[in-house]
């Protein structure tokens, strides 16, 4: 059980960092070598700032030490952490309740029926 929506967001970056490893894994098998790192797309800015300064994480030493996978990715360069904008995380939809317009615009996307379909790989910078 987490204490923070920051832990939550922590438990979930780490898992997609374990699976973002299983498929570079995968894809080095069949000679596709990852030369780069992944982008993992995070709207929890607490969540950024404790991987990517792994000493400033007083708040956060209730969380499990298996857990702190994410950060050690990130410190070996093969998952970047990418902060997007709440309003571009598809998969919101999925996972609480919005207001619907919000709702919509996520569903149509999902469905490949939005004018942009990969509209959340434009949570880049420049957002």
């Amino acid at each position: 059980m987490s204490l923070s929506t920051a832990e939550s967001e922590w438990y979930a970056a780490s898992e997609a960092g374990k699976e973002l490893l299983y498929l570079r894994i995968i894809m080095r098998d069949f000679g596709f070598l990852q030369h780069g790192p992944s982008y993992l797309y995070e709207d929890s800015r607490a969540v950024i700032c404790m991987a990517e300064n792994p000493s400033n994480r007083k708040g956060a030493r209730h969380i499990d030490t298996r857990e702190h996978f994410v950060d050690q990715l990130v410190k070996d360069r093969i998952v970047k952490l990418q902060q997007c904008r709440t309003n571009k995380m598809v998969a919101d939809a999925l996972t609480k309740n919005l207001p619907a317009p919000a709702f919509e615009q996520h569903r149509a996307t999902m469905l490949g029926e939005d004018e942009a379909p990969f509209s959340a790989m434009l949570c880049r910078a420049r957002d």
